[in-house]
């Protein structure tokens, strides 16, 4: 934490434990889809019950769990009628596409050919207050053709994109994206879309689920909006002041004890006096995402080890049985400096 300035800062850091994602299925296969799902058959009852349920949400049915044809939701896909989609009737692209939660969601591209899906639905966004869009995403693999691309809508005006080149590629876990649509918070009924094209120059996969909108209580909120413990991460410090031109440096620790295999994501949420928003999000507080990733163990062979051989030592905080029993991937944001600027008196 640095002090660039001449004032102090005094800061605290807050945890946020996102949505756990699934641990991706087993990766043997095609990344294309294997066909279209067996449609549901819904009676007259449980559509009563869906009717209900969806009342209490702006997006009815935002984790596709009706199925299709879905009540809620307008579907079509060139090559496979909708782009809904549960592991028994399309598969899972090789570990590439799956659900966030439950048994279905929304799997766009998945052929390498040319290939146009959609899902819509009518939403009426209240007034009175912010609203934000929010929805989780993945890149389970791209064809690396800039012109694949997802796109969230609303009344036909670009909101969100992302694309076959997307840095997020070959991520197999969701990220969420949150968007404000304030604008569009009066009363009124608006089409939120989703639209996907991929052009056939290979498969490209862009998974989406547990779509929500917020409107004063609904839906999503905002990224670090609720703090709450994550249990498999630590700091050495959680609050501290930092003189004009100082820095504290901070250990983020990492513990796999007892995770099942899986991608689990959170936010360290940095809050301070400084009189300047945090960078690139436009806010008085610094959000840094976390990720730990869970992998079965790999076995290694070590030969020729003489004594004198210096080693590498276990990574500091995490016991060595956690190290021997599963593979860890450890992301955190590049570093982040909040700076106090010098004022003219």
């Amino acid at each position: 934490m640095a002090n660039t300035g001449g004032g102090t800062l005094d800061w605290v850091i807050d945890e946020e434990e996102t949505a756990p994602n699934a641990a991706p299925p087993a990766g043997a296969g095609s990344a294309a889809k294997l066909a279209a799902p067996e449609q549901v058959q819904h009676s007259a009852k449980e559509l009563t019950s869906l009717m209900e349920a969806a009342n209490a949400e702006v997006v009815a049915d935002g984790s596709f769990e009706a199925g299709t044809p879905n009540p809620f939701w307008n579907e079509s896909s060139t090559n496979f009628g909708t782009p809904l989609c549960d592991l028994a009737g399309c598969g899972n692209g090789g570990g590439t596409s799956f659900p966030l939660t439950g048994d279905w969601w929304s799997w766009f591209g998945g052929i390498a050919a040319y290939e146009d899906g959609n899902v819509s639905q009518s939403v009426v966004i209240p007034s009175g207050g912010p609203a934000t869009l929010s929805f989780w995403v993945m890149n389970g693999t791209c064809s690396g053709d800039p012109a694949d691309y997802l796109r969230a809508y609303i009344d036909g005006t670009q909101l969100w994109e992302t694309t076959g080149v997307a840095a997020e590629c070959g991520t197999l876990s969701y990220r969420q994206v949150t968007v404000d649509v304030s604008a569009y918070a009066d009363d009124g009924a608006h089409l939120l879309e989703f639209n996907s094209e991929v052009f056939g120059t290979d498969t490209t996969n862009f998974a989406l689920d547990d779509v929500s909108l917020d409107a004063g209580g609904g839906g999503g909120g905002e990224p670090c909006e609720v703090p709450s413990d994550i249990p498999w991460l630590s700091l050495d410090a959680y609050n501290g002041s930092n003189a004009g031109g100082t820095d504290t440096m901070l250990t983020v620790t990492f513990d796999s004890t007892g995770l099942a295999n899986g991608v689990y994501t959170g936010n360290l949420c940095v809050t301070s006096n400084d009189p300047d928003p945090g960078p690139g999000n436009g806010t008085d507080q610094v959000i840094v995402p976390v990720t730990l990733t869970v992998r079965p163990p790999t076995a290694v062979a070590l030969t020729d080890l003489a004594a004198e051989t210096d080693q590498m030592p276990a990574p500091v905080g995490v016991p060595m049985g956690v190290v021997a029993a599963a593979g860890l991937s450890m992301a955190m944001a590049a570093g982040y400096a909040l700076r106090r600027r010098r004022t003219q008196e």
